[in-house]
């Protein structure tokens, strides 16, 4: 388990890698079973085989850095503090801790500081972006039985 996050920032040669791996590997996403990876050092070259299962995640990983962005690997029982988990959900602190308080993300306390674990910061990520598309197809419904599609 990662004790801690992980955090890659590309130079302009990883971007480029990147970019050229992407397209390797592109080519054959969906015809494989099985990804083997070459480790190569002065003297020795070992192969290593990865589950296929993997592609979509290092597909994601290579898409970000072509682009230049740099990407962060945590395990999904990483705790975070309130600072990274609202960056997450890309709310302000303070109403992050009020959904803590109300019970809608579960946390706990470290001293005095609450420590959120990153699955059930994601979960409410995708819950609450279902909840939103579910509200926006009743409003879309409502409007067009109602007639306001059609002005």
């Amino acid at each position: 388990m990662l004790q801690t996050p992980r955090t890659f920032k590309p130079t302009p040669e990883d971007t480029e890698k990147a970019r050229n791996s992407l397209t390797a590997l592109s080519q054959y996403d969906a015809m494989v079973s099985t990804i083997m990876v070459q480790i190569t050092s002065d003297e020795t070259a070992q192969p290593i085989m990865l589950p296929n299962s993997i592609s979509t995640l290092l597909t994601d990983m290579l898409t970000a850095i072509a682009e230049g962005r740099g990407i962060v690997v945590m395990d999904e029982e990483t705790e975070l503090t309130t600072v990274q988990a609202a960056d997450i959900l890309k709310v302000s602190r303070p109403f992050l801790v009020g959904l803590l308080e109300k019970g809608e993300i579960p946390y706990r306390m470290v001293g005095s500081h609450r420590r959120v674990r990153l699955q059930d910061v994601l979960d409410y990520k995708e819950n609450s972006l279902k909840r939103s598309r579910a509200t926006l197809d009743e409003l879309t419904a409502m409007a067009q039985e109602d007639g306001l599609y059609d002005l």
